[in-house]
């Protein structure tokens, strides 16, 4: 559970993952009646929070002014999600700030990874765009809908791996190898290799609802390499 009680040790490791964060309500008819958390943290996480919050804030406004019309509503949003966010002069040992300021650091982190990995997909896209390596497997962008699942966000890039796996092969096992030397050699009732994922990143999972907030770590969510199996 997130609240009075969690260690400094613990928010710290959160406010350090590298792993995306997804918020879910456990009902959606009271969202606005959920528990209002608070946090208690050092003086020192409590500057370290501020300084993360204030550059992952610039670090997101500088992409979504780029979008055009889209981005000056989203940065008005952010502003505004911001303000409610920020901490008075003179902070209470422990407070709502905190408590709002801390999920805030952890969307907009979450927003901003998913950023960079969009940027790595299309440099490795780009990389890659000819009539021979375009069709080698690889780690692919996949947008999916989380609207069934959670609140938000509405969608989630989970990434997949696509394209053939012909000599020579992209991050093989040995079974793989002798499989695909095998269906060379002219036995082609076999299943030749396959794309797949071969190691995932985490999802966080942050829970809140009348009693409290809670955050469960998701292992194998995000597709993040690629290999011939």
């Amino acid at each position: 559970m997130l609240d009075l009680s969690s260690s400094d040790t613990l928010l710290a490791e959160l406010i350090n993952s590298s792993s995306l964060t997804i918020f879910s309500f456990t009902s959606r008819g009271s969202i606005f009646q959920v528990y209002l958390g608070e946090l208690a943290m050092s003086p020192a996480l409590l500057q370290e929070v501020k300084q993360r919050l204030q550059q992952t804030v610039t670090q997101v406004t500088e992409v979504i002014e780029t979008e055009g019309e889209v981005g000056c509503r989203a940065t008005k949003r952010l502003r505004r999600l911001t303000e409610l966010s920020a901490f008075p002069e003179k902070e209470p040992a422990a407070g709502a700030s905190q408590y709002r300021a801390f999920l805030l650091l952890r969307a907009l982190q979450t927003v901003a990874r998913g950023y960079e990995m969009q940027r790595s997909l299309r440099s490795t896209r780009d990389s890659t765009d000819n009539p021979v390596g375009a069709s080698v497997c690889g780690l692919r962008s996949l947008t999916v809908s989380l609207l069934k699942q959670f609140l938000g966000p509405n969608t989630a890039n989970i990434n997949n791996c696509q394209g053939s796996c012909a000599f020579p092969l992209v991050n093989p096992t040995h079974h793989a190898m002798l499989l695909n030397s095998y269906i060379e050699n002219g036995n082609v009732e076999e299943r030749t290799p396959c794309c797949v994922p071969t190691a995932y990143d985490p999802l966080d999972v942050m829970s809140l609802d009348p009693g409290g907030t809670s955050i469960s770590l998701q292992p194998n969510m995000l597709a993040k390499e690629c290999g011939c199996r």
